[in-house]
C-alpha cells in the first residue's frame, strides 16, 4: 500500500509536510496515529530516508510496538528499522552506551514503585522511611521525588535543571546517596541525568544522529522531557502531536501549556484533527460540554463524525460505592444477556482503583470472564511484595534493594533506625550491608540496638536456603501458590 492511499484532509498535509517544525493539536479519536503512521511511511517510501535516522518517541511501549508492526502491514520496507520507543527506553540506552552511569557509579536495576493515595509504594516505601524526617511525611517525601524527576521544574516559568533551594538541594543529596549505596535508580532520573550529560557535552553523537524526530502525546511531558526533545530535534525536523485537553499526569508534573508555547521557541506549521471518528455523536457532544467548562471562550473542540451512531448515555446516581458496584454489575449481566455482547466488548472507567476492584469483584460473582488493568495489581499485597523481594534476592544476593525491603516489610517505619545505623556502618567501613549483617547474627560483630533488623535478617536467610532446596518449578509454587488466582500473572511474569 503506498503512503498516500485513503489519505484526504488534514491526514495528507500531515503526512507530506516538508516543514521543519509541525504541530498537530488532535483530540481523542481523530486519527493522529493514522496521519503520524503515515508520515513515517511517505518518508521511508518516498524520501527514501534511513529508516535508522527516524526517531518516533511515544508515551508506552505498546505504541512504539503497535507503530512499528502497522508500518509492516503496510508493506513499507526497513520500517522495522526505525527508532520507535518511549522516552526512557532511549535515555537508559543512552546513559549505558556512554558508560554514563558507570562514572557516576550509578546502577541500571530500578526501583518497582507505584502511586497510591499520593505515597510510593512498594520498593521506593524504605527509602521514604530512610530519608530524613526533615522533608516532611511519605506524600511530601513521594512528591520531592517527583520533582527531582522532573528536573525541578516544578513551575512554568521554571528552567529544567539541578536544584536552587537549600531543602531541594540537601534532598538531592541524600536521595543519590541512598540509591549509590543501594546500587539502584528511579526509571524518572533517565531524563534529567540524559539532559544533563547533553548540556555538558553538546558534541555527542546522539543529537546528530536523527534527521526526523516525532513525539506523540506531547502534552504529558514535563518540562525536562521537552526540553530533551528541543536537544534531540536541534539537527532535525520534529513533529509533535498531542492536545492539552487530554493532559492526566499533572502529578508527575506533566506540562501541557508546553504543546501551547511550543509556537514561542520555533517557526511552526500548524495543523489540527478535529473529526472525532472513534465515539458516538452523543459521547464527542458530551466530551466538548465537559471541555469548555476549562475553556469557556472556545467552540468546540472535536467535531462528530456524520456517519457514526448517536449513542447512548445513562446518568445515574447511587447512594453509596457498595450499591454502585453492585448495580453496574447487574448492568454488564444484562448487556450479555439481554443484549448479546461479549464480556470483551465492555469496558469500565473507574476514577477510583477500590472501586474499581469492586466492580470487578461483584462482576466475577456472576461468573462473568473480568480483568482490571491496573499495573501494580499482582504486585500490591504484601505476601506477594515479600515474595518477588524473595525471588530478586534468590536470583542475585547482592540485590541490596531486596535486602532493604525485606528487612522492614514488616514494620510500619521499616526499622529505619535500626537500618540508619547499620547503613552508616556499611558506608564507614566499605563493607557490604550482608557481610555486616552476618557478623551479626554470627555474634563477631555488636552494634546497638540492632535486634529487630538480625531476627528479620535470619528469617530471610532460611527462606532463602529453602529455596536453594528446589528446582524453578517448585520455587514458583512456593512463592506464588498456582491454586490463588491472583497468582496467575506473577506466575506468567517470573517464567517470562
Amino acid at each position: 500500500m503506498a503512503w498516500n492511499d485513503n489519505l484526504d484532509g488534514s491526514a495528507i498535509a500531515i503526512a507530506s509536510s516538508l516543514a521543519h517544525r509541525l504541530r498537530v493539536m488532535a483530540g481523542p479519536g481523530t486519527g493522529k496515529s493514522f496521519a503520524m503512521k503515515r508520515r513515517v511511511a511517505r518518508l521511508l517510501e518516498e524520501a527514501h530516508v534511513d529508516p535508522k535516522r527516524i526517531l518516533a518517541v511515544t508515551f508506552t511501549r505498546v505504541a512504539a510496538d503497535s507503530l512499528v508492526s502497522d508500518l509492516k502491514e503496510l508493506g513499507i520496507k526497513n520500517s522495522d528499522l526505525i527508532r520507535a520507543e518511549t522516552l526512557h527506553s532511549f535515555c537508559f540506552s543512552v546513559l549505558s552506551q556512554n558508560e554514563v552511569l558507570i562514572r557516576l557509579g550509578r546502577k541500571t536495576r530500578t526501583l518497582i514503585t507505584y502511586v497510591d493515595k499520593k505515597v510510593l509504594q512498594f520498593e521506593a516505601k524504605p527509602l521514604l522511611f530512610d530519608l530524613s524526617s526533615n522533608f516532611g511525611g511519605q506524600k511530601e517525601k513521594s512528591r520531592k521525588i517527583g520533582e527531582f524527576e522532573a528536573a525541578w521544574a516544578k513551575l512554568q516559568s521554571d528552567i529544567p535543571g539541578w536544584p536552587v533551594e537549600p531543602i531541594d538541594k540537601q534532598f538531592q543529596r541524600e536521595f543519590l546517596d541512598w540509591h549509590l549505596f543501594h546500587y539502584s535508580m528511579t526509571i524518572g532520573e533517565v531524563v534529567p541525568q540524559t539532559l544533563q550529560y547533553f548540556r555538558i557535552n553538546p558534541l555527542v553523537p546522539e543529537l546528530t544522529m536523527f534527521d526526523h524526530v516525532i513525539v506523540d502525546e506531547y502534552q504529558d511531558l514535563n518540562r525536562a522531557e521537552q526540553e530533551l526533545i528541543d536537544l534531540l530535534s536541534s539537527n532535525a525536523s520534529l513533529l509533535i502531536v498531542g492536545d492539552e485537553d487530554q493532559s492526566i499526569y499533572k502529578f508527575r508534573y506533566a506540562h501541557p501549556e508546553g504543546i501551547i508555547e511550543f509556537s514561542d521557541r520555533h517557526e511552526v506549521e500548524d495543523h489540527a484533527l478535529v473529526e472525532c471518528r472513534r465515539c458516538s455523536k452523543l459521547n464527542v457532544r458530551l466530551a466538548n460540554y465537559f471541555i469548555q467548562q476549562n475553556h469557556p471562550d472556545n467552540k468546540n473542540r472535536l467535531i462528530e463524525k456524520h456517519s457514526n451512531p448517536n449513542g447512548e448515555i445513562c446518568i445515574v446516581q447511587w447512594n453509596d460505592r457498595r450499591e454502585q458496584a453492585t448495580h453496574l454489575a447487574e448492568y454488564v449481566s444484562y448487556l450479555l444477556q439481554a443484549r448479546n455482547y461479549e464480556p470483551g466488548d465492555i469496558l469500565i472507567i473507574s476514577p477510583r482503583r477500590r472501586l474499581g476492584y469492586e466492580i470487578r469483584d461483584e462482576i466475577k460473582k456472576r461468573n462473568i470472564a473480568v480483568h482490571s488493568f491496573y499495573d501494580e495489581e499482582p504486585l500490591k499485597s504484601l505476601r506477594a511484595q515479600e515474595s518477588y523481594s524473595l525471588l530478586s534476592l534468590f536470583i542475585n544476593i547482592n540485590d541490596r534493594v531486596s535486602l532493604r525491603f525485606l528487612l522492614g516489610s514488616e514494620s510500619k517505619d521499616f526499622f529505619s533506625n535500626e537500618y540508619r545505623t547499620l547503613r552508616q556502618y556499611c558506608v564507614a567501613n566499605q563493607v557490604d550491608p550482608s557481610t555486616v549483617l552476618n557478623q551479626l547474627v554470627n555474634g563477631t560483630l555488636q552494634l546497638p540496638n540492632m535486634n529487630n533488623i538480625c531476627n528479620r535478617y535470619l528469617r530471610i536467610i532460611n527462606h532463602l536456603q529453602e529455596l536453594r532446596d528446589k528446582d524453578l518449578s517448585s520455587i514458583v509454587d512456593t512463592l506464588f501458590p498456582q491454586n490463588e488466582d491472583q497468582n496467575y500473572q506473577r506466575r506468567q511474569n517470573t517464567f517470562v
